[in-house]
């Protein structure tokens, strides 16, 4: 269920991006599955199978885009956004400034001296 709620996110994430003109992206994931996915060029079934499908056809009309694998621990911001998401109730959008939340973490994460 994880992989099929991250596989979504970023589906919906690559509409909004395609929507905006966006052109150089690179997708950050903790999820091992789902990097593995994007990289298979297999058509073999999976859970997130028709998600990854339309994935790949969104990744084919950027410019450049990437997938990386990342540590659960350094994406704590993402973690925190992705919580965040859960209980707002208006659409936003952090194109101008980070909100608060991002800033905070960003701060506690800081290694002091």
């Amino acid at each position: 269920m994880l992989s099929h709620t991250k596989a979504t996110t970023i589906r919906s994430t690559l509409v909004w991006a395609r929507s905006r003109g966006f052109q150089n992206i690179i997708f950050e994931s903790d999820s091992l599955q789902i990097i593995e996915a994007q990289k298979d060029t297999s058509t073999k079934l999976s859970p997130v199978g028709q998600i990854t499908k339309d994935i790949k056809a969104l990744f084919s009309t950027i410019n450049e885009a990437s997938f990386s694998l990342s540590r659960h621990q350094a994406n704590e911001v993402a973690h925190q956004l992705a919580r965040y998401g859960l209980v707002v109730v208006d659409e936003c959008s952090l194109m101008d400034s980070p909100p608060n939340l991002i800033i905070d973490i960003r701060i506690e994460d800081t290694p002091k001296p």
